[in-house]
Parts: C-alpha cells; structure tokens; sequence
C-alpha cells in the first residue's frame, strides 16, 4: 500500500481533494480508483464492471467477489467515492436511475481501450504515487541538493582510474 509512504499526518481526505484538484477532467474517477486500491488488488480493480458494485435495486454493494473467490469488504467512505463517481460519469442525480444497459459497462474505461488493464492500472497507480509523494513530503525532510559537485570537490582517490585504484589497492 502506497500510504506508508505518505507522512502520518496527511489525512486520506486531504489526499482525495488533492487527486480531485490534480485533475479536473478525471478526478472524480482517480479518488474512487484510490479508494478502491486501498481494499482490492489491481487485478481485480482492474477487472470491475458497474454490477460488480452496484446492486440492482441502486445501491452500493458492502463487498465485491474476486474471480479467484476472494472476498473485498469496501467500507462506507469507498462506497461513498464510487457513488460520487458514477453519478458524474452518468450525469445522473440517483443510482436508482443508472439506465440497466450501463450494468455490463466496465467500471474504469479508457480511450485506447475499452477497459483498464491491470498494466495501464498500475502505471496510473505509479503516476499518482509520485505525484502524492512530491505534494504530501515532510517539511522537515532535507531536500537534496541540484548542485553537482566541483571536480575539485571530488576527493582524489575518486579521480584516479579505476585500474589505478585497485592497484594501490593490493599494495
């Protein structure tokens, strides 16, 4: 899980609104995404269609099945980001309007494809990491300096060959 990484102090709220301001056009989708990671596995987020969390009668499923009978409990805020993310994908005010034919949709597509591949998944996952990891960073974290060291810098033992280095070496 990606979150160990994150300082103690960032709260999982402060990291939603900051994927939902990171992009406008697809933060509704990236906060159910991130919410869906902490509980399922790649594969299996990768492979969601709409009835994989959503119930007929229009409310969100407490848990969803893997292929392999693995079971996910998604807790309330989960189901919250994928409430809130299929109601701005379908321009819809209810679930309970979510027209029957979208229910074989897949939950996360794509423009190349018709579906995320757990591939495209995980570099989408890798992205956000990095963009959290600079955005959340500890204050008291030393930054690393830009600024390459003069040749003088360099201690001599470093400026000398390799060959010569290991011939003083055996010496």
């Amino acid at each position: 899980m990606m979150l160990n990484k994150l300082p103690t102090n960032t709260s999982i709220t402060e990291i939603l609104e900051f994927i939902e301001q990171k992009s406008p056009r697809h933060g509704n989708r990236d906060r159910c995404v991130f919410s869906l990671r902490l509980s399922l596995r790649i594969r299996d987020t990768a492979s969601l269609t709409v009835s994989s969390v959503v119930n007929l009668d229009g409310s969100i499923r407490r848990f969803i099945q893997s292929s392999d009978g693995k079971r996910f409990d998604l807790d309330s805020s989960t189901q919250t980001e994928l409430t809130r993310y299929l109601l701005t994908r379908y321009k819809i005010k209810s679930l309970e309007d979510l027209p029957a034919e979208c229910f074989s949709d897949p939950l996360f597509s794509t423009q190349k494809r018709h579906a995320f591949s757990p591939n495209t998944l995980a570099q989408h996952y890798s992205a956000l990491d990095a963009a959290l990891k600079e955005q959340f960073q500890l204050s008291t974290e030393p930054t690393k300096s830009k600024i390459q060291p003069r040749h003088s810098d360099i201690p001599t033992s470093k400026t000398k060959s390799l060959l010569s280095r290991f011939a003083a070496s055996l010496s």
